[in-house]
């Protein structure tokens, strides 16, 4: 399948619960979308410039967030995290792997890297 900006693909076996979205594979959500659930997935999750999330991100793999985007809730991975310039978390961060963090970039609630 070719990307198409104006397609929304939802993988098969993908759950929709009160308040988190869960998958297996990759996850990209593009620029400036709002997700009013969280998301958990045992693949990457990928996420465009100044995104609003309203739950946890929760991932096996990496966690790519990039510049001005909201994450309100908590952030965990299994692998490596990458938050770029003026991100916010609100809730706690927890990396298994590395964390890559861009210029002021605020994590309410703190974080703990393994990596």
């Amino acid at each position: 399948m070719v990307f198409d900006r104006h397609t929304l693909v939802i993988p098969d076996n993908t759950i929709f619960h009160d308040s988190y979205i869960e998958t297996t594979g990759d996850v990209i959500i593009g620029d400036r979308c709002l997700v009013q659930f969280g998301i958990k997935t045992e693949g990457r999750i990928f996420i465009g410039e100044h995104v609003i999330i309203d739950g946890d991100l929760s991932a096996t793999g990496d966690i790519r967030v990039d510049i001005f985007s909201r994450i309100r809730g908590n952030v965990e991975s299994k692998q490596n995290v990458y938050l770029g310039e003026k991100v916010t978390v609100d809730g706690n961060l927890s990396v298994t792997g590395d964390l890559d963090v861009g210029d002021s970039v605020d994590v309410k609630e703190g974080f703990e890297a393994k990596g």
